[in-house]
């Protein structure tokens, strides 16, 4: 997970209960290693007003991509943007599950890797951008994975931008395979290989607009696009919640559902899920449960999953 070595590890373990003084250290850590990263057990383990700012833990060089994801299609997404550009990868997931304001620094343009949810950005992403401490360059890049369209999510991630203070450099969607399976069927494994090879020369084509500097070309908004994101999705946002999963006798206790839930949503009780009222229709727990474990109402029963554990393999780059 981390690159640092057990020297430098016990080192910054030594002062954790007086993490303040520790600055020159990581100052002097960061010149020597080219990029590390503290563990998550020690950040959490941290009172919170002596926490190390995270810009100081990391690499200065190079874009920063940074990414929340369901069931891993944005995951793959940003990874294959952080090969292509060098960049600096960094995954929201954690800082939300960990109730963590990000504090982060860039000198070049921030890239924002996402999902799409009923054609806008996911609220609690957005929530994220609005409160992290973003350093350094003032301009951001938006890349949305979605099953069809992002209808006028550019709208809404301007004024996002707007907020922030932040140029808005533009957005492009990457078409990936369905995922949603609380609502529509997965896309079928042959067709899903062609839907992520496909994704991986427009990843191509988005990195090298990038790295050249370039605006995204413009969203073609139309009228359909509009209604999408401005009217359909506070209507999707009032009927999600968590009421319609429900844990079958095929549950192992592995808790992995648990682990992937990024709003600590699901709870381990006698060895099975309990859900609580906080959910964003990810779907990482549905489609990531190993046995299948979890249905949602009526739904899903004998329907396939999917969940994109790939990483992307690059050879086109130096």
């Amino acid at each position: 997970m981390i690159p640092l070595d057990k020297n430098a590890y016990f080192m910054l373990s030594f002062f954790k209960f007086n993490i303040i003084k520790c600055y020159t250290l990581a100052a002097f850590l960061q010149k020597t290693y080219s990029t590390y990263y503290l563990p998550t057990p020690f950040l959490n383990c941290m009172p919170e007003n002596d926490k190390i700012p995270i810009d100081i833990l990391m690499r200065k060089a190079g874009y920063m991509v940074v990414y929340f994801t369901g069931t891993g299609n944005s995951r793959y997404a940003a990874e294959a943007l952080a090969i292509r550009l060098g960049d600096e990868l960094v995954n929201a997931n954690k800082f939300i599950k960990s109730c963590k304001v990000a504090h982060l620094s860039s000198e070049t343009p921030y890239i924002f890797v996402t999902p799409t949810y009923a054609w806008r950005i996911p609220r609690i992403f957005s929530d994220f951008i609005e409160k992290s401490e973003l350093r350094g360059s003032t301009s951001a890049y938006f890349v949305m994975t979605c099953g069809t369209d992002i209808g006028s999510a550019g709208i809404f991630l301007k004024k996002l931008c707007e907020k922030k203070g932040f140029v808005f450099k533009g957005v492009l969607p990457v078409v990936m395979p369905e995922n949603y399976v609380a609502m529509f069927d997965v896309t079928e494994k042959a067709e899903a290989e062609r839907m992520i090879a496909e994704a991986d020369n427009r990843l191509r084509t988005i990195s090298e607009l990038i790295s050249g500097g370039k605006n995204f070309p413009a969203e073609k908004a139309d009228l359909l696009a509009g209604f999408k994101s401005r009217a359909i999705n506070p209507i999707f946002y009032r009927f999600i919640d968590a009421k319609g999963f429900r844990v079958t006798d095929k549950c192992i206790s592995c808790g992995r559902c648990e682990e992937i839930c990024p709003l600590n949503n699901v709870s381990l009780t006698n060895g099975k899920p309990v859900y609580g009222n906080s959910c964003t229709h990810c779907m990482a727990c549905i489609c990531g449960c190993p046995t299948e474990a979890i249905e949602y109402k009526r739904r899903t029963v004998g329907k396939p999953r999917y969940f994109n554990e790939k990483s992307p393999v690059i050879d086109d780059v130096i």
